[in-house]
């Protein structure tokens, strides 16, 4: 037996896991010692966390899902194992790590099963897969996969700028190499030489043209790139710009989870601001609004797609958040994503034509626009007292009770300290006074 399958065997014994089960592995303080065995894919929780106990029945199907354990599920309770949660700088609940070959990799994007059970899949493998026969290059092809493809031999300065960036990008995307050859029998004959690199999205694909890297224009003053390892590599700014601007699809559907991610790309971010109910339906109205925006994306993407990225979003807190009101639905917004800063169409309209989109981006490019908010100081107290007060607001339309409970505790405690601060100097001078008078009668 290798060692592989005495560790796994030996994990069953420790945890009491039956064989087969396909649970979660809950973990102790021994954990630190066998954290380097494998892939693991670990929750850190506390038994009185609200999101954690949301999340615990998803976890159960990530387990499964990624069983046979190529990946091992598990998770810690960190009110029972503080040396755990302390050793990987634990400080909310739950906290996802993904550990392999001695790395540690931070989870932050959606939690629900597809994304989790995409994410550890694709962690688990090396950032670069090497596709090898035609076959699989075509099922690649056919897959509707967003990845990204390298073609050539793996030496030289391209083979090496891409696969730094790889390492990198790859919690994101699914990064490939093959050769020239194999790619061109599969039925890609746009590329006639190598090394090139390809991305592969929206049914389609597109060429890196080393020859014309990217400009990121609306770059913030001092702002540096992510990559900080091999910065002697040749090209690599250009190419990890590159991968870093089409790595989202034409149209990208924008949360919480990936909104920090989204904004990295330096873009105009297009959101399309909609609500969805519970089990995501959204009204026919909100449907064709954002509708229109996806054609508009998809007819003039050769003229929008450098400066702009179109999303969508069904929470309009997100959007509400950085406008600093609250938008109707449907409604567009457009984010600089280098400063914040966003604009507004003038005449809100619950019907958007194609014409009017247009000339609407044609003016912010032009700065021929008013723009509101950015990361000033001013706006974001602005932006820290509307989430206040939102938060506030929800909290008392939810449970008035309660909320009073939490607000006038405090303002109570409060109004206690002035009190004893305040005026006990005056009832001792009262009490001066008082014993003066006394003395003198």
């Amino acid at each position: 037996m290798d060692w592989w399958h005495l560790t796994i065997s030996l994990l069953y014994l420790v945890y009491n896991i039956p064989s087969g089960s396909g649970k979660v592995l809950e973990l102790s303080d021994r954990f630190l010692e066998v954290q380097n065995d494998g892939a693991w894919f670990v929750m850190f929780y506390a038994p009185w966390c609200g999101h954690c106990k949301k999340l615990e029945p998803i976890w159960n199907q990530v387990s499964q899902s990624l069983y046979p354990p190529v990946v091992r599920v598990a998770q810690v309770d960190c009110t029972r194992f503080p040396n755990v949660a302390s050793e990987f700088k634990v400080k909310g609940f739950p906290t996802l790590l993904f550990m392999k070959n001695g790395e540690t990799f931070h989870y932050k994007g959606e939690r629900t099963r597809e994304t989790l059970v995409d994410y550890a899949e694709r962690m688990a493998l090396p950032p670069i897969q090497v596709i090898g026969d035609i076959n699989t290059m075509k099922d690649k092809i056919n897959s509707q996969q967003k990845f990204f493809l390298y073609v050539g031999d793996n030496i030289g300065s391209t083979w090496e700028a891409f696969n730094v960036t790889a390492y990198e990008f790859q919690p994101y995307i699914y990064f490939y190499s093959v050769s020239l050859p194999v790619l061109q029998a599969s039925g890609i004959e746009t590329v006639s030489h190598a090394p090139s690199v390809l991305v592969f999205k929206d049914g389609t694909h597109y060429l890196y043209k080393n020859d014309m890297p990217v400009v990121l224009e609306n770059r913030l003053e001092g702002e540096e790139s992510e990559t900080a390892a091999a910065p002697s590599v040749p090209g690599l700014s250009d190419l990890r710009d590159w991968i870093n601007h089409e790595r989202f699809p034409n149209v990208v559907e924008i949360s919480g989870g990936n909104f920090h991610q989204v904004m990295k790309i330096k873009k105009y971010i297009v959101l399309v601001v909609t609500e969805v109910d519970k089990v995501g339906r959204m009204p026919k109205a909100m449907r064709d609004y954002k509708d229109a925006v996806e054609r508009f994306a998809e007819t003039y993407h050769s003229t929008y797609h450098d400066n702009f990225l179109f999303g969508w979003t069904g929470s309009p807190e997100l959007a509400n958040s950085i406008a600093m009101t609250t938008l109707p639905v449907p409604s567009l917004i457009v984010i600089n994503a280098t400063n914040y800063l966003h604009h507004i169409p003038e005449e809100h309209t619950d019907i958007i034509t194609p014409e009017n989109l247009a000339e609407f981006l044609n003016r912010i490019l032009q700065n021929d626009i008013q723009a509101y908010g950015g990361m000033g100081v001013l706006a974001r107290a602005m932006r820290m007292y509307y989430e206040a007060t939102t938060t506030l607001s929800g909290m008392w339309y939810g449970n008035p009770v309660l909320t009073s409970v939490i607000i006038g505790l405090p303002l109570g405690f409060l109004s206690l300290i002035c009190y004893s601060m305040w005026c006990a100097d005056i009832m001792d001078a009262s009490e001066d006074e008082q014993n003066v008078r006394e003395k003198e009668d």
